[in-house]
């Protein structure tokens, strides 16, 4: 298998993104890491097992749904504005210039997780979180957004990020997608297993 140009390879990476009950921040020793806020949420730590920098073997689908292919990333993440919100930065593992960021908050009077991930190149932002559940597995996001089927038409996405399997020094990640609002999934859309580096390359 191989790394190729994917027309649908930013649809389902990024949270992003993207976690899990019993983890702590790790330490911010680097300044470009940053700290969060005295006053943040405490619910910010459920990502603190992110905060640095990792690389990454990644598989993910191809377009047509059947056949899979292999890449490489660096997934880097810091605290933001201040520490109150956590961003981090995908990039390569569908195609060498990929580049992608997510952004992470949580609401406390709403009592929920917000997070946005950017296809940077193409502009596209994802659509709002629509579920978040964490426990002592791990952590599992929902949001939908568009993609193409198997027959290259647009079509609606429930997709499920999940991160698990979470180390101090490495994390592995999945997704899986619905083309029928839940009714039934296709699994491990993407998979990538990721480990701890002192400096993203």
């Amino acid at each position: 298998m191989h790394r190729t140009s994917n027309p649908r390879f930013g649809l389902f990476g990024g949270l992003l993104f993207v976690l899990f009950a019993g983890l702590t921040t790790p330490p911010a020793t680097a300044s470009d890491l940053g700290r969060p806020h005295p006053q943040a949420p405490a619910e910010l730590n459920e990502f603190g097992f992110l905060i640095g920098h990792w690389q990454c073997d990644v598989r993910f689908m191809n377009p047509d749904w059947k056949t899979f292919s292999e890449g490489k990333a660096s997934w880097s993440a810091r605290y933001t504005l201040d520490g109150w919100a956590i961003q981090d930065d995908f990039r390569g593992g569908f195609a060498e210039n990929y580049l992608a960021t997510t952004f992470r908050a949580y609401n406390v009077p709403a009592k929920k997780w917000n997070a946005v991930w950017l296809d940077a190149q193409r502009g596209i932002w994802s659509k709002p979180l629509i579920e978040h559940h964490s426990d002592e597995t791990g952590i599992s996001l929902r949001t939908g957004m568009r993609a193409l089927d198997p027959q290259g038409k647009p079509t609606d996405l429930l997709v499920q990020y999940s991160f698990y399997d979470i180390q101090a020094d490495r994390f592995r990640w999945k997704s899986d997608a619905s083309m029928d609002e839940g009714e039934t999934w296709i699994r491990e859309t993407i998979t990538m297993t990721c480990s701890r580096t002192k400096k993203a390359s």
